[in-house]
Protein backbone atom coordinates (compact mmCIF):
# COMPACT_ATOMS: atom_id res chain seq x y z
CA UNK A 1 0.00 0.00 0.00
CA UNK A 2 1.45 3.67 -0.88
CA UNK A 3 2.14 4.74 2.28
CA UNK A 4 3.96 2.30 3.42
CA UNK A 5 1.44 1.56 6.21
CA UNK A 6 0.36 5.01 7.48
CA UNK A 7 -2.90 4.68 8.32
CA UNK A 8 -4.91 8.14 8.93
CA UNK A 9 -4.89 7.49 12.18
CA UNK A 10 -1.58 8.06 12.96
CA UNK A 11 -1.42 11.70 11.58
CA UNK A 12 -2.63 14.54 13.46
CA UNK A 13 -6.26 15.77 12.76
CA UNK A 14 -5.48 18.30 9.67
CA UNK A 15 -2.82 15.84 7.63
CA UNK A 16 -5.38 12.79 8.21
CA UNK A 17 -8.22 14.93 6.97
CA UNK A 18 -6.14 16.34 3.72
CA UNK A 19 -5.40 12.12 2.96
CA UNK A 20 -9.26 11.80 3.56
CA UNK A 21 -9.76 13.98 0.93
CA UNK A 22 -6.99 12.83 -1.57
CA UNK A 23 -9.02 9.60 -1.46
CA UNK A 24 -12.28 10.42 -2.46
CA UNK A 25 -13.53 9.16 -5.51
CA UNK A 26 -14.27 12.51 -7.42
CA UNK A 27 -10.71 13.64 -6.41
CA UNK A 28 -9.11 10.58 -7.49
CA UNK A 29 -11.20 10.85 -10.83
CA UNK A 30 -9.95 14.59 -11.32
CA UNK A 31 -5.99 13.20 -10.52
CA UNK A 32 -5.85 9.96 -12.96
CA UNK A 33 -7.35 12.50 -15.50
CA UNK A 34 -4.29 14.35 -15.59
CA UNK A 35 -2.34 13.62 -18.57
CA UNK A 36 1.24 13.08 -17.00
CA UNK A 37 1.66 10.68 -20.62
CA UNK A 38 1.74 13.75 -22.55
CA UNK A 39 3.80 15.88 -19.95
CA UNK A 40 6.18 13.69 -19.46
CA UNK A 41 7.13 13.29 -23.16
CA UNK A 42 6.50 17.11 -23.40
CA UNK A 43 9.50 17.68 -21.01
CA UNK A 44 11.79 14.94 -22.09
CA UNK A 45 11.47 16.69 -25.45
CA UNK A 46 12.75 20.16 -23.99
CA UNK A 47 15.27 18.15 -21.66
CA UNK A 48 19.18 19.11 -22.23
CA UNK A 49 20.61 17.57 -18.99
CA UNK A 50 20.16 15.67 -16.26
CA UNK A 51 16.89 16.92 -14.29
CA UNK A 52 15.97 17.77 -10.84
CA UNK A 53 12.35 17.46 -9.98
CA UNK A 54 11.52 19.84 -7.35
CA UNK A 55 7.86 19.35 -5.96
CA UNK A 56 7.03 22.58 -3.94
CA UNK A 57 4.03 21.50 -1.52
CA UNK A 58 4.31 18.32 -2.51
CA UNK A 59 2.00 17.31 -0.04
CA UNK A 60 1.54 13.16 -0.43
CA UNK A 61 3.78 13.48 -3.60
CA UNK A 62 1.35 11.09 -5.24
CA UNK A 63 1.45 13.48 -8.39
CA UNK A 64 5.02 14.04 -8.06
CA UNK A 65 5.65 10.03 -7.98
CA UNK A 66 3.11 9.59 -11.05
CA UNK A 67 5.03 12.80 -13.09
CA UNK A 68 8.66 10.77 -12.38
CA UNK A 69 7.69 7.42 -12.94
CA UNK A 70 6.17 8.98 -16.66
CA UNK A 71 9.77 10.66 -16.98
CA UNK A 72 11.68 6.97 -16.58
CA UNK A 73 9.26 5.47 -19.16
CA UNK A 74 10.10 7.78 -21.78
CA UNK A 75 13.73 7.05 -20.93
CA UNK A 76 15.26 9.87 -18.57
CA UNK A 77 17.49 7.77 -16.52
CA UNK A 78 19.12 10.70 -14.66
CA UNK A 79 16.71 11.90 -12.55
CA UNK A 80 17.07 13.32 -8.54
CA UNK A 81 13.20 13.85 -7.61
CA UNK A 82 12.92 16.39 -4.33
CA UNK A 83 9.51 16.58 -2.61
CA UNK A 84 9.68 20.01 -0.36
CA UNK A 85 6.44 20.90 2.18
CA UNK A 86 6.39 22.77 5.01
CA UNK A 87 4.17 19.96 7.08
CA UNK A 88 5.97 17.22 8.43
CA UNK A 89 3.36 14.59 9.10
CA UNK A 90 2.54 15.20 5.09
CA UNK A 91 6.15 15.09 4.06
CA UNK A 92 6.40 11.61 6.72
CA UNK A 93 3.53 10.13 4.10
CA UNK A 94 5.25 11.64 0.98
CA UNK A 95 8.50 9.75 1.92
CA UNK A 96 7.33 6.66 2.77
CA UNK A 97 5.22 6.67 -1.16
CA UNK A 98 8.28 7.53 -2.41
CA UNK A 99 10.00 4.44 -1.12
CA UNK A 100 7.07 2.10 -1.97
CA UNK A 101 7.21 3.38 -5.34
CA UNK A 102 10.44 4.61 -6.63
CA UNK A 103 12.81 3.46 -4.60
CA UNK A 104 15.22 0.98 -6.05
CA UNK A 105 14.78 1.97 -9.48
CA UNK A 106 17.92 2.68 -11.71
CA UNK A 107 18.51 6.25 -12.69
CA UNK A 108 16.34 8.13 -9.77
CA UNK A 109 17.02 9.32 -6.19
CA UNK A 110 14.91 10.85 -3.77
CA UNK A 111 14.66 13.54 -0.90
CA UNK A 112 12.09 14.42 1.10
CA UNK A 113 12.59 18.16 2.99
CA UNK A 114 10.71 19.87 5.51
CA UNK A 115 10.84 23.90 4.62
CA UNK A 116 9.47 26.68 3.18
CA UNK A 117 8.98 27.01 -0.47
CA UNK A 118 8.84 30.83 -0.70
CA UNK A 119 12.28 30.57 0.81
CA UNK A 120 13.58 28.37 -2.07
CA UNK A 121 16.86 29.90 -2.18
CA UNK A 122 18.50 28.93 1.37
CA UNK A 123 18.07 25.20 0.50
CA UNK A 124 20.31 25.76 -2.69
CA UNK A 125 23.02 24.12 -0.68
CA UNK A 126 20.75 20.63 -0.77
CA UNK A 127 20.07 21.09 -5.14
CA UNK A 128 23.94 21.22 -5.70
CA UNK A 129 25.67 18.66 -7.67
CA UNK A 130 29.04 17.87 -9.48
CA UNK A 131 27.45 18.43 -13.12
CA UNK A 132 24.97 21.15 -14.43
CA UNK A 133 21.64 20.04 -14.07
CA UNK A 134 18.31 21.11 -15.30
CA UNK A 135 15.45 21.98 -13.01
CA UNK A 136 11.51 21.46 -12.91
CA UNK A 137 9.87 23.12 -10.35
CA UNK A 138 6.16 21.61 -9.66
CA UNK A 139 3.25 23.04 -8.29
CA UNK A 140 0.32 20.45 -7.82
CA UNK A 141 -2.62 21.02 -5.90
CA UNK A 142 -3.60 24.88 -7.23
CA UNK A 143 -0.90 25.71 -4.81
CA UNK A 144 0.62 28.83 -7.08
CA UNK A 145 -3.13 29.58 -6.92
CA UNK A 146 -2.80 29.90 -2.70
CA UNK A 147 -0.30 32.43 -2.95
CA UNK A 148 -0.62 35.86 -1.99
CA UNK A 149 1.48 37.57 -4.49
CA UNK A 150 2.36 35.19 -7.37
CA UNK A 151 4.13 37.74 -9.20
CA UNK A 152 6.33 38.59 -6.33
CA UNK A 153 7.01 34.74 -5.84
CA UNK A 154 8.34 34.55 -9.54
CA UNK A 155 10.43 37.62 -9.18
CA UNK A 156 11.73 36.29 -5.37
CA UNK A 157 11.54 32.69 -4.69
CA UNK A 158 12.17 31.24 -8.25
CA UNK A 159 15.70 33.90 -8.78
CA UNK A 160 17.98 31.29 -8.57
CA UNK A 161 16.49 29.52 -11.64
CA UNK A 162 18.58 29.80 -14.82
CA UNK A 163 17.73 29.95 -18.46
CA UNK A 164 15.38 26.54 -19.75
CA UNK A 165 14.53 25.74 -16.63
CA UNK A 166 10.92 24.67 -16.24
CA UNK A 167 7.72 25.38 -14.14
CA UNK A 168 5.11 22.93 -14.34
CA UNK A 169 1.88 25.03 -12.96
CA UNK A 170 -1.75 23.60 -11.87
CA UNK A 171 -4.21 25.97 -11.50
CA UNK A 172 -7.89 26.87 -11.74
CA UNK A 173 -9.96 28.31 -14.59
CA UNK A 174 -12.09 31.34 -13.78
CA UNK A 175 -15.60 29.85 -14.62
CA UNK A 176 -16.53 33.16 -15.62
CA UNK A 177 -14.75 37.12 -16.25
CA UNK A 178 -13.48 38.49 -13.49
CA UNK A 179 -15.33 41.65 -14.21
CA UNK A 180 -18.62 39.92 -14.19
CA UNK A 181 -19.00 39.18 -10.33
CA UNK A 182 -22.80 38.10 -10.72
CA UNK A 183 -22.17 35.54 -13.35
CA UNK A 184 -19.09 34.14 -10.85
CA UNK A 185 -21.53 33.77 -7.73
CA UNK A 186 -23.44 32.11 -10.53
CA UNK A 187 -21.15 29.46 -12.04
CA UNK A 188 -18.61 28.91 -9.85
CA UNK A 189 -19.41 25.53 -7.14
CA UNK A 190 -17.23 26.84 -4.80
CA UNK A 191 -19.61 29.73 -4.23
CA UNK A 192 -22.84 28.17 -4.96
CA UNK A 193 -21.55 24.08 -2.66
CA UNK A 194 -22.69 22.44 -6.13
CA UNK A 195 -20.29 20.29 -5.15
CA UNK A 196 -20.15 16.19 -3.70
CA UNK A 197 -21.59 16.32 -0.28
CA UNK A 198 -18.60 13.84 1.54
CA UNK A 199 -16.16 15.93 -0.62
CA UNK A 200 -17.65 19.27 0.84
CA UNK A 201 -18.00 18.32 4.36
CA UNK A 202 -14.19 16.85 4.43
CA UNK A 203 -12.86 19.93 2.83
CA UNK A 204 -14.63 22.15 5.50
CA UNK A 205 -13.27 19.50 8.13
CA UNK A 206 -9.84 20.43 6.86
CA UNK A 207 -9.88 23.60 6.60
CA UNK A 208 -11.32 24.66 10.52
CA UNK A 209 -8.49 21.80 11.42
CA UNK A 210 -6.37 24.99 13.05
CA UNK A 211 -9.28 26.39 15.13
CA UNK A 212 -10.80 23.11 16.24
CA UNK A 213 -7.34 22.62 17.60
CA UNK A 214 -7.80 26.01 19.64
CA UNK A 215 -11.67 25.96 19.93
CA UNK A 216 -12.55 22.35 20.69
CA UNK A 217 -15.43 20.66 19.02
CA UNK A 218 -18.13 21.75 20.93
CA UNK A 219 -17.84 25.54 19.52
CA UNK A 220 -19.96 26.09 16.85
CA UNK A 221 -18.31 27.36 13.07
CA UNK A 222 -19.95 28.50 10.35
CA UNK A 223 -18.34 27.99 6.93
CA UNK A 224 -19.20 30.82 4.20
CA UNK A 225 -17.10 30.97 0.68
CA UNK A 226 -16.66 34.72 -0.46
CA UNK A 227 -15.68 36.01 -3.66
CA UNK A 228 -12.56 38.22 -3.95
CA UNK A 229 -11.83 40.06 -7.13
CA UNK A 230 -9.88 43.30 -5.70
CA UNK A 231 -6.73 41.24 -3.94
CA UNK A 232 -5.77 39.82 -7.29
CA UNK A 233 -2.25 39.85 -8.79
CA UNK A 234 -2.56 38.31 -11.95
CA UNK A 235 -5.01 40.25 -15.13
CA UNK A 236 -8.44 38.73 -15.27
CA UNK A 237 -8.11 36.39 -11.60
CA UNK A 238 -10.35 36.61 -8.87
CA UNK A 239 -10.01 34.54 -5.87
CA UNK A 240 -12.51 32.51 -3.79
CA UNK A 241 -12.10 33.26 0.37
CA UNK A 242 -12.93 30.83 2.62
CA UNK A 243 -14.60 32.69 6.34
CA UNK A 244 -15.01 30.55 9.07
CA UNK A 245 -17.12 33.09 11.56
CA UNK A 246 -17.16 31.81 15.15
CA UNK A 247 -20.10 32.49 17.79
CA UNK A 248 -18.22 33.59 21.35
CA UNK A 249 -21.30 33.93 23.88
CA UNK A 250 -20.84 37.42 25.58
CA UNK A 251 -19.00 38.83 22.71
CA UNK A 252 -18.75 39.58 19.07
CA UNK A 253 -18.67 37.03 16.71
CA UNK A 254 -15.00 36.66 15.40
CA UNK A 255 -14.47 35.93 11.12
CA UNK A 256 -10.94 34.36 10.35
CA UNK A 257 -10.11 33.52 6.46
CA UNK A 258 -9.07 30.27 6.56
CA UNK A 259 -8.60 28.93 2.26
CA UNK A 260 -7.71 30.92 -0.39
CA UNK A 261 -7.56 29.81 -4.08
CA UNK A 262 -7.18 31.96 -7.05
CA UNK A 263 -9.00 31.34 -10.53
CA UNK A 264 -7.29 32.24 -13.57
CA UNK A 265 -8.40 33.03 -17.24
CA UNK A 266 -5.63 31.27 -19.04
CA UNK A 267 -4.42 33.86 -21.87
CA UNK A 268 -3.40 36.24 -19.51
CA UNK A 269 -2.06 34.25 -16.87
CA UNK A 270 0.41 33.00 -19.73
CA UNK A 271 0.89 36.47 -20.61
CA UNK A 272 1.86 37.38 -16.96
CA UNK A 273 4.36 35.27 -17.04
CA UNK A 274 5.75 35.33 -20.56
CA UNK A 275 6.60 38.71 -18.80
CA UNK A 276 8.64 38.03 -16.06
CA UNK A 277 10.56 35.64 -18.42
CA UNK A 278 8.59 32.59 -18.82
CA UNK A 279 8.04 31.32 -21.85
CA UNK A 280 4.95 28.64 -22.51
CA UNK A 281 5.68 25.42 -23.93
CA UNK A 282 2.24 23.61 -23.41
CA UNK A 283 -0.99 23.97 -21.43
CA UNK A 284 -3.68 21.01 -20.88
CA UNK A 285 -6.63 21.37 -19.35
CA UNK A 286 -8.20 19.10 -17.24
CA UNK A 287 -10.86 18.15 -14.96
CA UNK A 288 -14.17 18.99 -16.55
CA UNK A 289 -17.35 20.85 -15.07
CA UNK A 290 -16.37 19.50 -11.55
CA UNK A 291 -13.48 21.78 -11.28
CA UNK A 292 -11.85 22.76 -14.60
CA UNK A 293 -8.31 23.39 -13.85
CA UNK A 294 -5.04 23.65 -16.12
CA UNK A 295 -1.30 22.13 -16.23
CA UNK A 296 0.92 25.07 -17.61
CA UNK A 297 4.55 24.06 -18.49
CA UNK A 298 6.78 26.88 -18.53
CA UNK A 299 10.71 27.46 -19.58
CA UNK A 300 12.78 30.53 -18.42
CA UNK A 301 13.84 32.40 -20.91
CA UNK A 302 16.25 34.79 -19.13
Amino acid sequence: RAGGGAGNHQLPAGAAAWCSITKQIDRAAINSSLPFQEIAKRIASQSCAPLDVIGLGAGTAQHEICLVSHLLRDGLHDIRLFVLDISQPLLSVAYQNLRATLAGQPGVSLTAMQGDFHKLSAYSVAFQSTQKTQRLLCMFGYTFGNLENEIRFLRNSLADLAANDMLLLDVTIARAPADQPAEILKKDPALTKRRPADYQRQMEEFMVTPLRRHLGEGVPITITPTLDTRACTVPGSYAIDVKATIDVPGDRSKIYSIAYVKRYEPTQLIASLAAEGWRLVQNWKYGGEFDPAMLCLFKRTE
